[in-house]
């Protein structure tokens, strides 16, 4: 059996059933299992061999009972993983900041915003942090940001930016008041795969480079490629940009996002499917954006990791309703943010 990423919709006991299974036929059935997972610790959990593999060459090979966590994150992450700690002590330091600083007006601000999946949503963004909101399969995470941006409808409710009532129209409308989303679904909603990284970058500002009826696409390239050299994007950037790994399409939309200028970052599962490298790049540029660039950043991800290490406050969404409450990542453990997530359900 080959599994790729094959616990990436599931949460929760759903992923502690699967792992079962697929052990129990591996142990029981005699079946060989190889099991392509970012995860270290699902892979940790039933994987009886450990490979890294970087750029199609084998850095580690071993049992798993001889390969240490550590040694699998620095092959695979290499310098960008003491990058990565730095960044996260930076985090950590800077979550010390009371989140509700008096002198900090939130740049988002929601109050009992009802919409087709969403019950009674109640949050807080400031300015030069990073809000996680963490809930499981079916809380009303995605329909919260695609509400946000006049993707879907608002029933009732009220939404503020910088102070200012805002009623989600559309994408562009939202675009043009700073605020930008990041979809989930990269293949489908995001890349056009048939076009180069350049006109992937760009697709949404296309209006700036219109000259005499045509488009600069000189000033284009030097434009997309300082974002692209910002993201770390590697491969053929001249190519369409399917031919990319799926970490590097990934930076592409992400370049996409910041060559819209935003101040407020809606980011839907930013690093799902990539690997731990690609994964450690993303959280140190978001956490810079926030923290040394002043923006708004606010990310869904259904991984408690994910959500501890990158975002300094953390809300729990559950059955469309979160009530407010604040907590920082700092403070927090997996454990506790899991039973957040699952008592509000």
């Amino acid at each position: 059996m080959l599994l790729d990423e094959p616990t990436t919709s599931l949460e929760g006991s759903q992923v502690e059933h699967f792992l079962e299974t697929v052990q129990g036929l591996a142990r029981n059935e005699g079946i060989g299992v190889l099991f392509v997972n970012h995860k270290l610790d699902e892979l940790y959990a039933i994987a009886d061999h450990i490979v890294a593999l970087v750029d199609g060459e084998i850095r580690i090979s071993g049992k798993a009972s001889e390969v240490d966590r550590e040694s699998v994150v620095q092959a695979i992450a290499g310098e960008e993983a003491h990058a990565s700690e730095d960044g996260a002590a930076q985090a950590v330091a800077r979550r010390d900041v009371p989140p509700s600083a008096p002198d900090l007006q939130p740049a988002l601000e929601i109050e009992n915003l009802h919409g087709p999946s969403l019950h009674g949503v109640n949050l807080r963004a400031l300015p030069g942090r990073v809000l996680g909101i963490y809930g499981l399969i079916g809380a009303g995470r995605t329909e919260l940001m695609r509400t946000l941006v006049g993707l879907d409808r608002v029933h009732d409710g009220t939404v503020t930016l910088h102070g200012k009532r805002y009623i989600p129209v559309s994408p562009a409308d939202a675009q043009q008041r700073g605020i930008v989303y990041l979809t989930e679904e990269r293949k489908t909603d995001g890349i056009l795969g048939g076009l180069d990284a350049t006109t992937n970058v760009l697709l949404p500002v296309l209006g700036r480079y219109h000259r005499f009826g045509l488009l600069d696409k000189a000033r284009m390239r030097k434009d997309s490629m300082e974002l692209m050299d910002r993201m770390h994007v590697r491969g053929d950037r001249t190519a369409p940009v399917e031919r990319l790994s799926g970490g590097n399409q990934q930076k592409v939309l992400l370049a996409r996002v910041l060559a819209q200028k935003p101040s407020i970052l809606l980011l839907d599962e930013p690093t799902k499917g990539v690997d731990i490298g690609v994964k450690t790049e993303i959280h140190k540029l978001l956490r810079s954006l926030a923290h040394d660039d002043g923006l708004t950043v606010v990310v869904v991800s259904s991984e408690e990791e994910e959500i501890i290490e990158l975002a300094d406050d953390v809300v729990t969404l559950a059955g469309g309703i979160c009530d407010g409450t604040i907590k920082r990542a700092s403070e927090l453990s997996v454990v506790e943010l899991r039973h957040e997530a699952w008592n509000a359900a």
